[in-house]
């Protein structure tokens, strides 16, 4: 991906990074997660970690309550591919 936004994230060492299910996504969307990185969401079709992962329960506003599978680790983007290493 060519985003500046995907540049900044690939070359950035360590990440806060948050991954739960797409609830919105429909049968056969291939982008079933969302991942949080350092606060901003994307959308992934597939992610693997090799990291230490714990699982949290944040509140993302008053009202807003979500449970997550967070770590911390460098991130790569292959496609709709996450992988957190």
């Amino acid at each position: 991906m060519t985003c500046p936004l995907f540049r900044w994230l690939q070359r950035k060492e360590v990440h806060e990074i948050k991954i739960r299910f797409n609830t919105l996504a429909r049968e056969g969307d291939p982008l079933k997660w969302r991942i949080l990185v350092d606060g901003q969401e994307f959308l992934a079709s597939h992610i693997t970690t090799s990291v230490p992962t714990v699982t949290t329960r944040d509140q993302l506003s008053p009202e807003l309550l979500k449970y997550h599978i967070s770590c911390r680790g460098a991130l790569r983007w292959e496609g709709t591919k996450a992988h957190v290493f």
